[in-house]
């Protein structure tokens, strides 16, 4: 496991091989400056810090973000549901977790466990 990569995510072994995973598809993408990046940090020469702290980088990828970001605003709570949904699936498919839908609250008398 990148170090980088291992510290970024906090330490969660999880969260690094999502983020890993992502650097991956950046790496094989259509954006040559984030195909650049990508590959430069999964090969160990530059963190992401340095590169999301970069202009160049910096740039590209708040570009993505903000592309997202305007979408994701958009989306309907049912379509915001699909995608959590389609989320959990691709992670259970992926990883072998299995997500159980909580209530917000639980019925009186029912165990939280």
């Amino acid at each position: 496991m990148n170090p980088d990569l291992l510290d970024l995510a906090g330490g969660d072994t999880y969260r690094a091989r999502a983020v890993h995973r992502l650097l991956t598809a950046l790496a094989c993408g259509p954006d040559p400056v984030l195909r650049e990046m990508a590959a430069g940090v999964l090969r160990g020469d530059l963190s992401v810090r340095d590169a999301a702290a970069g202009q160049v980088y910096g740039d590209a990828l708040a570009d993505r973000f903000d592309t997202f970001w305007r979408h994701h605003q958009n989306l309907t709570a049912d379509e915001h549901r699909a995608l959590l949904a389609e989320g959990h699936r691709f992670i259970e498919q992926a990883e072998g977790h299995r997500f159980i839908e909580q209530p917000e609250t639980a019925p009186p008398g029912a165990s939280t466990d």
